[in-house]
């Protein structure tokens, strides 16, 4: 659906909103580690302060063990 290069900000949503109903459930935490470190990744060259608000959210999430 938004793994179209050009569309990186929208999969990256996905991918959080993913990790949150995976945690809500109790799925394992590595499924949602991984799908929060994938957004961080796609994040990366995103230099506006919703980004930056977003990275900070995931960073300490997955400070949290999450």
């Amino acid at each position: 659906m938004h793994r179209d290069p050009g569309d990186r900000w929208q999969w990256a949503l996905a991918l959080c909103h993913l990790a949150e109903a995976l945690e809500a459930t109790g799925e394992a935490a590595d499924a949602v580690r991984d799908r929060r470190r994938e957004a961080l990744t796609l994040l990366g060259d995103f230099t506006d302060p919703s980004a930056q608000r977003l990275r900070d959210q995931l960073t300490s999430a997955l400070g949290e063990g999450a």
